[in-house]
This record gives structure tokens, C-alpha cells and sequence, in this order.
């Protein structure tokens, strides 16, 4: 789950009274697990305790990285739902579980499809800066979730507001 402040961890310990039992929680630098040492607070380090048992790293770059791509302006609601729409269409009705409703974190597939949903609402909704083929801002996410390097999209069209 996305969100490592005062609400976020407040629904962390909620799920976890509930029954969750298997949650990673993020903030702007990544995953929150035991053994991080960057950007911690207490409140992190106590939660790093009782949840992401695998220590998963990572980052919620996929979610921001169309909307980079295409210089957009803001991130608006429509960009938001459309990246929740992309992880949710990952999790076909036959494998939804109450312990397991988004994909692994390490499902390499997840994060170009990301990028290019919030990409694309970003142009459909006005706010992007440039015209990008969102195809290719799927394609240069998973050039760097392998490869390391990332690459300057082809503008289409600049737009300006």
C-alpha cells in the first residue's frame, strides 16, 4: 500500500487487526522494511517490524513514471484511478483473495502497464506537458526495470497551456 505517514500506517495496523497479513508499506523512497535505514522515523521503524516479512524493495516509480514522461503538470485524479485500474486488471475475479488483491511487487509485467495508463490520462485529461506513444512509455519502463538505463521518449507533439 502506498502511503507511510500518520493514515497509511493507521490502515496498516487496521488491516493487520483484520487479518492481513501480507503488506508493504511505501513512502517516496520505496518499500518500508526492517533493515531500511534511509528517510526512517520511528513510527516506520516499528512498522518495518510486523510487516513486509520478505523485505521487498522498491519504489512506486511506475506509478509516477508515465506521468514524468509525458512532463505532465499535476497528477490528477483520473491519472490515479488509472494507475489502480492498471494493478487492479492484474488480479483477474477467479484469483481475488482477501489476502490477495494486487499483484506481487515483483511482477515485472505490473509497472509498464502503469506507466502507460497514467500516461495516457495524463494526455486524455490535459494535463500532459508533451505527446508520447504510450506503447513506448510501457516499453522504456521495462527497458529499465531490466536493464537499468533509461532513454528520452520521441515527442509526438508539444502542447502547451
Amino acid at each position: 500500500m502506498a502511503g507511510a505517514g500518520a493514515a497509511g500506517i493507521a490502515v496498516a495496523k487496521l488491516l493487520l487487526v483484520a487479518g492481513a497479513r501480507d503488506i508493504v508499506l511505501c513512502d517516496q523512497y520505496g518499500s518500508i522494511y526492517e533493515g531500511r535505514t534511509e528517510n526512517m522515523n520511528w513510527a516506520m521503524e516499528e512498522m518495518a517490524k510486523v510487516t513486509n516479512r520478505d523485505k521487498v524493495k522498491g519504489d512506486l516509480s511506475a506509478a509516477i513514471r508515465g506521468a514524468l514522461d509525458v512532463r505532465a503538470r499535476n497528477i490528477n485524479v483520473r491519472m490515479k484511478i488509472a494507475a489502480s485500474e492498471a494493478i487492479a486488471a492484474f488480479v483477474g475475479a477467479k484469483d481475488l483473495k482477501p489476502d490477495y488483491i494486487i499483484p506481487h511487487a515483483l511482477n515485472f509485467k505490473v509497472p509498464p502497464q502503469v506507466a502507460a495508463a497514467v500516461a495516457r490520462a495524463a494526455m486524455e485529461t490535459g494535463e500532459a506537458r508533451v505527446q508520447v506513444c504510450p506503447e513506448e512509455v510501457a516499453a522504456q519502463t521495462l527497458e529499465y526495470l531490466y536493464e537499468g538505463h533509461m532513454r528520452y521518449l520521441k515527442e509526438t507533439v508539444e502542447t502547451t497551456r
